[in-house]
């Protein structure tokens, strides 16, 4: 193997139900609810199209799945006498949703599904990890240096909003830049991408995640006093304490830090004490980060996936409260109010929650260890 090139892998180990979305979800007539054992049955959708098809349910079920106003999937299955050793064998995975039984029970709610591969099989994205690595880093590389940010301070607080999908990303990327595009492949302009150092770290999608890892969730809005608001939002979630095995390799050539292990734990570790201080102390249930953790995934908040703290501070509340509520629509605006986040002395005013096995945990908190691989 080339001698510049350096392999690691990565552990990950889930803290708190972590969440990577498919961009799909799933209603009441697509999951099986089974209300006295409080478990979700997802079928698999081809098996379950044979049998229909092998029993002359096709129709029925074809009109069963047009019909704007009808029963759960499960009423429907006794209604029509499909037994549950039928369709137990249509099964893909099976979800515990005891802690979500009070709104799962509803006629309709929807599940966020998490991402599975063409073979069904969970998995999360080396992207992900690697994206939220990259906002780590920056954030860290800030702290570290704030000094030499200065001028992109009032940069960003005077920042025009236009639409939300262009609010600040001219400034955010001259900041990347600033940090990142340091590889001088394109020594004319600064602003390729091709000089961006990251590109030194490739981080392959993780190992097969067993569906049984998985579990259901459901939002949880708590205030800084404790206050909480149970949304009916459910969500597939990785359970606590799976552990998740990745491969990176490290192109030194182009990412040139000398033990990117220690590198990597330090800006974890700095990032997380800043994201203790500007924000999870500032609520009853925050958690203690011990300097290998860190959020990711939906769910896990603006300040875990923004570097807005680490630029302008603790004292960054009303801009953090403004630009939050900029990009938000009118009738969202109105209802939660971000423009008061520095009554509270915090913004976002809200951190995330979610219940499993009766214990309160934070989406996507996880913590990371990072081996050297000899080949």
């Amino acid at each position: 193997m080339r001698d510049y090139l350096k392999t690691y892998q990565i552990k990950l180990k889930v803290i708190g139900p972590l969440f990577i979305g498919s961009g799909n979800s799933i209603n009441k007539k697509e999951y099986i609810l089974d209300r006295d054992k409080n478990k979700v049955y997802i079928p698999n959708i081809n098996k379950m199209y044979t049998w229909f098809f092998k029993n002359n349910f096709q129709d029925k079920f074809d009109n069963y799945m047009l019909s704007e106003k009808s029963v759960d999937f499960m009423t429907w299955l006794g209604i029509n006498k499909i037994s549950p050793n039928v369709w137990k064998e249509w099964t893909d995975y099976i979800l515990d949703c005891s802690e979500t039984s009070d709104i799962i029970k509803g006629t309709e709610t929807e599940i966020s599904t998490f991402i599975k591969d063409s073979f069904g099989d969970v998995y999360i994205p080396g992207s992900s990890l690697k994206g939220a690595l990259r906002t780590i880093i920056l954030g860290s590389e800030i702290l570290k240096n704030n000094s030499n940010f200065n001028k992109y301070k009032s940069d960003v607080q005077k920042a025009e909003f236009k639409h939300k999908n262009s609010y600040l990303k001219k400034e955010m990327k001259i900041i990347e830049q600033s940090v990142f595009n340091k590889a001088e492949k394109d020594k004319k302009r600064i602003d390729n991408m091709v000089n961006d150092i990251m590109a030194g770290i490739r981080i392959s999608d993780s190992r097969p995640i067993s569906t049984d890892n998985l579990i259901l969730c459901r939002k949880i809005d708590e205030t800084p006093k404790g206050n909480i608001n149970k949304l009916k939002l459910l969500r597939e979630c990785i359970k606590p304490d799976t552990e998740i095995i990745f491969d990176m390799t490290v192109d030194t050539t182009i990412f040139k830090e000398n033990n990117i292990k220690h590198y990597i734990m330090e800006a974890i570790n700095t990032f997380g004490k800043n994201y203790m201080k500007c924000f999870n102390n500032k609520f009853k249930s925050g958690d203690k980060l011990d300097g290998t953790m860190f959020y990711m995934g939906g769910g896990s908040g603006f300040v875990s996936k923004t570097i807005t703290y680490p630029l302008l501070g603790e004292n960054a509340v009303k801009t953090v409260s403004e630009i939050i509520d900029k990009t938000l629509s009118k009738d969202i605006r109105n209802k939660h109010k971000h423009n008061k986040d520095f009554l509270m002395g915090v913004s976002p005013h809200m951190i995330k929650k979610t219940k499993y096995n009766k214990k309160i945990y934070s989406f996507g908190l996880c913590s990371i260890d990072i081996v050297e691989v000899n080949i």
